[in-house]
């Protein structure tokens, strides 16, 4: 497992052997890194896509730090987000609003999608998963208005093919004081696909015809979202709620999936689902200064393993054997080993002293 962190300035971004804690070879320079996402070349060969402020994205080869093909450029504003795509492709969307695609191995030019539509405040591409192991790209991104008195944000969400000429333009889902926080999606065995965005009480858009409703799962004011396949295959819901609770929904028949599990009385600020190496559903959560990593499989009562010892908001990120956390009050990365939940090896210091660093992306 290799880690990519970046400082908050953006100037580097630096790789590390997830087992021993060496960094692995030279930060990598970029000017205003933005977004990170670990993307698949030729043959499956591991690549670590990276944005930058000035709306262009590099690419480097996980194994040898090497840079691959020339530099994406082309969008006005900086990178908002970067997508895998299926035929060894990237998706980029940017804050000008238009979104790219192009071939992570080629030096050839990215293909233009999405035209920029001015200032995007936040431009998201997600990856949907279904039941047979086939994904879909689904997006949200917001607009700012204002009505006279105060500034309205204008919400759209949909799916994207990514073969297709044309961007779509999708559905404006919601019109509030207030953008959504974090959103997933799934999609059932008929192909039906479905996001759901963190709210007061999540909500669920129907992609098909845009339409939005707010189940009656209780879940209270939602901070992070996630969707995995559970311990029978069907879609399940991880919700992080503000009373630090984490509660499971069966999305196939929207009823609660077992005992909600309970955190520290702040909200969840990270959901990461995941299997370990014995094919057992895990789901690692990160608080503010707590991460907790629970065994979804039976009995009900679980096995929680609390890993301790960081300060500040905890960023998680997992693999099949190991999880990582970052801690921006002690600038650390840590490590635990799934089989035990216990630390592996001393902490990695991410920072110089000045720059306040995170986890930005794992590549198992």
């Amino acid at each position: 497992m290799v880690l990519a962190t970046t400082p908050s300035s953006g100037r580097t971004v630096q790789l590390w052997d997830a087992l021993s804690g060496r960094s692995w070879g030279e930060p990598l320079p970029v000017e205003g890194a933005t977004a990170l996402a670990a993307v698949a070349g030729a043959a499956g060969v591991e690549r670590l896509a990276v944005g930058d402020k000035a709306g262009t994205v590099r690419i480097w080869d996980v194994e040898s730090g090497a840079e691959v093909a020339a530099p994406r450029t082309g969008h006005g504003r900086g990178v908002s987000s970067i997508v895998a795509l299926a035929g060894a492709s990237l998706g980029v969307a940017a804050h000008d609003g238009s979104v790219r695609v192009s071939r992570v191995d080629d030096d050839g030019p990215a293909r233009l999608v999405r035209e920029p539509h001015g200032y995007t405040p936040s431009f998201e591409l997600r990856t949907v998963f279904a039941p047979d192991g086939t994904t879909r790209t689904a997006f949200s991104h917001f607009s700012v208005r204002s009505d006279g008195e105060d500034e309205i944000v204008d919400v759209n969400a949909g799916l994207w093919d990514p073969s297709a000429t044309v961007f779509p333009s999708g559905h404006l889902i919601r019109s509030a004081r207030w953008p959504e926080r974090d959103f997933t999606g799934w999609s059932d065995a008929r192909g039906a696909v479905r996001l759901v965005f963190a709210e007061v009480e999540v909500e669920v858009c129907e992609t098909r015809d845009g339409s939005v409703h707010r189940p009656r799962w209780n879940l209270g004011h939602v901070g992070a979202v996630e969707v995995f396949a559970g311990p029978d295959g069907t879609p399940w819901l991880a919700a992080g709620g503000y009373d630090g609770t984490v509660r499971l929904v069966d999305l196939a028949t929207g009823r609660p999936a077992r005992q909600p599990l309970f955190g520290p009385p702040e909200h969840a600020e990270t959901l990461t689902a995941f299997r370990d190496p014995d094919g057992r559903p895990m789901l690692a959560a990160g608080y503010y200064d707590t991460v907790r990593v629970w065994d979804l499989t039976p009995p009900e009562d679980g096995t929680a393993l609390p890993p301790s010892g960081h300060s500040g908001r905890v960023t998680v990120r997992a693999s099949p054997d190991m999880v990582a956390t970052y801690g921006n009050g002690d600038q650390t990365v840590r490590r635990w080993d799934q089989s035990t939940g216990e630390e592996v090896g001393e902490p990695i210091m991410v920072n110089d002293r000045r720059l306040t660093s995170k986890v930005d992306a794992s590549l198992a």
